[in-house]
Order: structure tokens, then C-alpha cells, then sequence
């Protein structure tokens, strides 16, 4: 079993013993995509809205939400994923600063949905907005998604 601690603009994939911890969530998104079929599933650190303009490092592109879903994408189906069996997980986006006049929150979660939409992966679950941080854990031995809210203690979020 590996434990893989993903940090923000980082994205891994899970072998069938593999654990995928996101570092704190606050604005940003942990975006799990799973294909149940062949055991494949990754988690993407999303920390911006839309897609990086420039040539830079992938790390500094897999920060904005298109370059990292497509490149978690790529990298599931260049390991034997079905496109057309991939699902979405959302959890982040909060507005942990508590600030009234917050956009990103919002403009993370649209720009992710849309990304998903356009290239036809339901999410299947969410839980985005709100004002607490969130750490999500990604277990492929478990066929599960964990996370914690703040403080909280650890819940499951689903199964696949």
C-alpha cells in the first residue's frame, strides 16, 4: 500500500492498493475521476478556473482546472481507462477566508463543471462551497472516497 499526499496544482493516479491524500482544501478543488471497471482512479488538486495561457512547468498548468482534468484524463485512459465509463467526485471550493466580496470559489466550481461537461464525465457526487477547509482522501484498496471537514472526523463520502 502507497500513501500518495497530492499539494496543490499536483494531480496522481491510484494503483489498486493506493491511498491519494489531498493537502487542505480551501478554494481549492479535489477533483476524483474513477473508472470503476478497471479498478483506475486519480485525484487532481485544482487551485484556479480555466486554463493556463503560456508554456510553463505542467505542475504550474495542472493548477488551473481544464489542464489538470485533461491531463488526469490522459493519464487514466493511457492506463486502459473507458472514456465513456470515467466519473467525477467533487469536493472544495470554500470560502474558508470568509470574505463577502470571494469570486474564486465560484468561478473554480464553474469552470469545473463546464470543463466536465464539455467533455461528457458526470459527476456523480459533490460537495462544494460553504465556509470550512477540507481534506479528501482517495482509497482504491477501499473503493472509496473519505474526507473531513475542518476539524472534523473522518466520513465516508461514497463508494464506487
Amino acid at each position: 500500500m502507497n500513501t500518495i499526499v497530492l499539494q496543490t496544482g499536483e494531480l496522481a493516479l491510484a494503483g489498486h492498493q493506493d491511498t491519494i491524500v489531498s493537502g487542505p482544501l480551501g478554494s481549492c478543488i479535489a477533483a476524483i475521476i474513477v473508472e470503476s471497471n478497471h479498478r483506475l482512479a486519480g485525484m487532481a488538486h485544482i487551485m484556479l478556473p480555466g486554463r493556463h495561457r503560456t508554456s510553463s512547468t505542467s505542475m504550474e498548468k495542472n493548477k488551473f482546472a481544464e489542464n489538470a482534468l485533461e491531463n488526469l484524463i490522459e493519464q487514466l485512459m493511457l492506463k486502459g481507462a473507458n472514456k465513456d465509463k470515467l466519473q467525477a467526485y467533487l469536493i472544495g471550493a470554500g470560502n474558508v477566508l470568509k470574505r463577502a466580496d470571494d469570486t474564486i470559489c465560484g468561478h473554480n466550481t464553474s469552470s469545473t463543471l463546464a470543463y466536465l461537461e464539455k467533455v461528457e464525465i458526470p459527476v456523480i457526487k459533490s460537495e462544494l462551497g460553504g465556509e470550512e477547509r477540507r481534506q479528501v482522501i482517495l482509497d482504491l484498496a477501499k473503493s472509496e472516497i473519505r474526507y473531513t471537514v475542518g476539524n472534523g472526523v473522518e466520513k465516508v463520502f461514497c463508494g464506487f
